[in-house]
């Protein structure tokens, strides 16, 4: 888990070029993402606080809606919102439609989580050869490995599990506090569960590819 303390206050400087040019739009800035616990929980969170704290030194108010991922790029690629958070170059949506910022604004740490002693334990990429898995719908995880990963995308984490739990795939892949965190408030559901940090990703911001979105990311 990043050091708050620290990443808050270099967060603050790298975030503030962006923004400074869209300081004659208009006075809020509309902004979308999911619900992430530690990161963007409604009121809390510290991308929440990070990103309210920054537009507000300059006079804007921020509108946060929490939505499912795909919906949120959905709104910044229609031009309805301005920002979207939790992006990777990489994305297949980064381009036309959505921009993204040059600098990290977070790490993402992505994670498998499997039935012990029934899958090898994570030792590499070589966890995904024969095997099938599971991810929330629009994340793209898949994208940060070099090698095929066989994925099936879903619309509920509840419904993730439940697929791994009654053994349709083989693994979960997605975000360790996120994963962390059903398990241990469905511990008598979902006994066994092994999670194993695969990879540490960058994440951006997102902005609309319109003259306010520019606006926004201009350095």
């Amino acid at each position: 888990m990043i050091a708050y303390k620290y990443f808050i206050i270099i967060s603050l400087f790298i975030l503030m070029p962006f923004i400074a040019e869209a300081s004659n739009g208009g006075s809020t800035v509309s902004i979308r993402t999911e619900s992430w616990e530690g990161y963007t929980e409604e009121g809390d969170g510290y991308l929440f606080k990070l990103i309210d704290r920054v537009y507000s030194s300059i006079g804007y108010e921020t509108e946060f809606k929490f939505l499912p991922f795909l919906r949120c790029v959905q709104s910044v690629a229609g031009g309805k919102a301005d920002i979207l958070v939790g992006v990777v170059p990489e994305d297949v949506f980064i381009g036309e439609n959505i921009l993204v910022n040059k600098y990290p604004l977070f790490y993402d740490e992505i994670s498998v989580a499997y039935r012990e002693g029934e899958v090898d334990e994570w030792q590499g990429e070589s966890f995904f050869k024969g095997k099938k898995g599971v991810q929330m719908r629009g994340y793209n995880y898949q994208a940060a490995f070099g090698v095929p990963v066989d994925i099936i995308e879903v619309s509920s984490i509840k419904q993730q599990w439940q697929m791994l739990m009654s053994r349709r795939v083989d693994y979960i892949i997605g975000n360790r506090v996120q994963l962390e965190k059903y398990q241990r408030n469905n511990a008598d559901k979902v006994k066994g569960i092994v999670i194993s940090v695969a990879k540490v990703q960058a994440g951006y911001l997102g902005f609309s590819n319109t003259v306010r979105g520019r606006m926004l990311m201009a350095a």
